[in-house]
C-alpha cells in the first residue's frame, strides 16, 4: 500500500471482503496517501516540525514555515481526494454492485478509499468491473494525474498537471507568468510540465 503497487496476498477478490471494516480500509488509505504525497514532503514536514512548538500556537508558524512545494502537494492531495470521493459517492449511490447495498456509513468510507486507490495503488474494495462507466472515466483521469512528485506512485503528477492548468489560465488571462504562494513560476518550468502531460497522454492514448 505505501508502495501504491496494489500487491496483496489476501486473494482475487483483494480488499473487498473487508470494505466494511473501518480500521483494514483507513490504515491501507493512509499508507497509500503517505507514500503518494513524495518524500521531499515528509522531509521538510519533519524537518519544520522538530523546530515548531506546534502545542503553543504554533500552527500557523508551522505552516508558513513549510516549503511552497510542500503546501502545494498538500493542498492538491486533498483537493482531489475529497473531489474523488465525492464523484464516486454520487455516482456510485444506488449502484447495487458497488456501493449501493451499503449503509451511509460504509458508502462513504468506500468512496473515499476508492478515491483514494484511483490514483495508481491499484487495490479494490469493490469490484471495479460493477464501476459505472462515468465513474471508470473520471478514475482513468484521476489515474493519469496520480500522485506527487518524489514518492511511490505513478501518473504526471500533481503538480505536473497544477502546472499546466495555471499556464492555461494565464493564457486565457492573456499574462505572461504565473504566480504561486507569491513566486513566480518560470517558463522553463511550464515547457516541462506541458511537455510531460503531452507526450504521457499521447503515449497512453496510443496504447
Amino acid at each position: 500500500a505505501f508502495c501504491n503497487a496494489g500487491i496483496d496476498i489476501i486473494g482475487p477478490n483483494s480488499l473487498i471482503d473487508y470494505n466494511t471494516d473501518p480500521l483494514i480500509i483507513t490504515v491501507t488509505t493512509l499508507l497509500i496517501v503517505l507514500g503518494g504525497l513524495g518524500y521531499v514532503v515528509w522531509f521538510d514536514l519533519i524537518a519544520v516540525g522538530r523546530k515548531t512548538n506546534i502545542g503553543k500556537g504554533g500552527l500557523k508558524f508551522f505552516a508558513k514555515r513549510l516549503s511552497e512545494h510542500t503546501k502545494l502537494v498538500i493542498a492538491l492531495t486533498f483537493f482531489l481526494l475529497i473531489s474523488g470521493a465525492i464523484f464516486v459517492f454520487i455516482l456510485e449511490y444506488n449502484n447495487p454492485e458497488t456501493i449501493g447495498n451499503m449503509t451511509l456509513g460504509d458508502k462513504i468510507l468506500n468512496s473515499f478509499f476508492q478515491s483514494v486507490t484511483f490514483r495508481t495503488a491499484g487495490f479494490a474494495a469493490v469490484p471495479q468491473q460493477g464501476l459505472k462507466e462515468s465513474t471508470a472515466f473520471m478514475g482513468c483521469l484521476y489515474m493519469f494525474i496520480g500522485g506527487s512528485p518524489v514518492g511511490t506512485a505513478g501518473g504526471v503528477k500533481t503538480v505536473t498537471v497544477f502546472m499546466v492548468a495555471l499556464n492555461t489560465v494565464a493564457f486565457i488571462r492573456n499574462r505572461d507568468e504565473s504566480v504561486i504562494f507569491n513566486r513566480n513560476v518560470t517558463a522553463d518550468i511550464m515547457r516541462k510540465a506541458t511537455s510531460i502531460v503531452t507526450v504521457s497522454f499521447t503515449i497512453t492514448f496510443v496504447f
